[in-house]
């Protein structure tokens, strides 16, 4: 929890100083910065492991940051978390800035669960569907669910929209019983 709440702090204090239009940009490299150090198990420990001295770790981090071409926003920004020693953030970090991404670029994340694979029309045919509802732009995962027997079921913002089979059937039979 302590965590979370520090994350947030970070996440904000990065927005906070980053130019408006360059937002979803800084955010973008900082989320790929994370991805590079979680891809390589070893790098993760390495820089959370209280037993790795701290010239070790900045060492470490400064490579990963050179490796990636880091603006130097970002390179400050994780400077300053290893300096607080606050690396042991970067899980709850990363979940945060993926949410700010979102909202700055003003983009919903959506899966979308599929019976079976469909053709591209119907794909698109769906995510108008979805847009329709949506002030944000739809950014859709399809996916494979071989336990709907039909239909699509979507989660986005945290809800659930059945158009499965399974519950349309559901429906009937619950609007059947009350009658």
């Amino acid at each position: 929890m302590i965590q979370l709440s520090l994350a947030k702090k970070y996440a904000v204090a990065l927005i906070n100083t980053t130019e408006k239009k360059e937002r979803v940009d800084v955010l973008e490299q900082a989320i790929n910065l994370m991805d590079h150090i979680y891809d390589n198990e070893c790098v993760f420990k390495g820089l959370t492991n209280p037993s790795i001295s701290s010239d070790q770790k900045k060492a470490l981090l400064d490579a990963i940051l050179e490796k990636t071409k880091a603006s130097q926003s970002i390179r400050n920004f994780f400077s300053l978390l290893h300096r607080k020693k606050r690396l042991e953030i970067l899980p709850h970090l990363k979940m945060i800035m993926v949410e700010l991404f979102h909202e700055c670029g003003n983009t919903l994340p959506a899966t979308i669960e599929l019976a079976a694979e469909v053709s591209e029309e119907s794909k698109s045919k769906i995510l108008s569907l979805l847009q329709s509802h949506s002030t944000r732009k739809i950014l859709p995962t399809f996916e494979i669910n071989s336990d709907l027997m039909g239909g699509f079921r979507v989660t986005m913002d945290g809800k659930v929209f059945d158009g499965s089979l399974e519950n349309t059937l559901k429906q009937l039979k619950e609007s059947i019983a009350s009658v």
